[in-house]
């Protein structure tokens, strides 16, 4: 014979449903990132920080008189003629390019090792414990040039050497009067690429 349910749980029974469907849907209203959800109490990601651009000076240059080599500085940059060379000057970037010189009165290959010894014993002082990568830049003429770029945020994080290895060297480094608030590696980096951008320059079109 036939089962029968009692009126209890026959009306429980069709009463489940109904429940179960509501519940999911309050659940599902209830997730942060849905369709009309608050997400208001979800923890916050911390975003990435951003560093303001600087002023750009360009990639247009010319060049320097009144020196006994060809030197080419950036068009936007002032230049101030040194006894040693030039200063070539970024006030909106608080740097410098100090240039030197050194011409021998005639061909000494062993004068010029040695005086190529003292600028990469001051290449190593100016560096200290910062990490560094030499890279060699083209150059135009008859010149080895030589580019060491400090891995990190250092005063002076670019240091070229130029030399015919017979009567000329000619030194570029950047000096970078930064403030410890921006003193961050990736805060300085556009200033720095900017300034390696230009000393290359100046290593391509560099002519005792």
């Amino acid at each position: 014979s036939a089962s029968k349910c009692s009126p209890m749980k026959t009306r429980m029974r069709d009463t489940l449903p109904g429940v179960f469907a509501a519940a999911l849907f309050m659940a599902a209203a209830c997730l942060p990132g849905c369709s009309g959800g608050d997400d208001s109490h979800a923890p916050a990601v911390p975003r990435a920080k951003a560093y303001p651009r600087p002023y750009d000076y360009g990639r247009s240059y010319r060049t320097v008189d009144s020196l006994p080599l060809h030197l080419e500085a950036n068009t936007n940059a002032t230049v101030r003629l040194t006894p040693q060379g030039a200063d070539i000057i970024y006030p909106r970037y608080r740097a410098t390019i100090h240039v030197s010189s050194l011409t021998l009165p005639s061909d000494d290959p062993g004068a010029i090792a040695r005086e190529l010894d003292g600028r990469r014993q001051r290449i190593a002082l100016n560096l200290g414990q910062a990490r560094a990568e030499e890279l060699t830049l083209p150059n135009d003429g008859a010149m080895d040039v030589s580019l060491v770029r400090a891995a990190t945020a250092i005063p002076t994080p670019l240091q070229m050497v130029a030399t015919d290895s017979r009567r000329h060297i000619v030194t570029a480094t950047a000096f970078v009067d930064f403030m410890p608030s921006v003193s961050a590696t990736d805060s300085l980096a556009p200033v720095i690429d900017a300034l390696a951008a230009d000393i290359t320059h100046l290593a391509k079109t560099l002519r005792p």
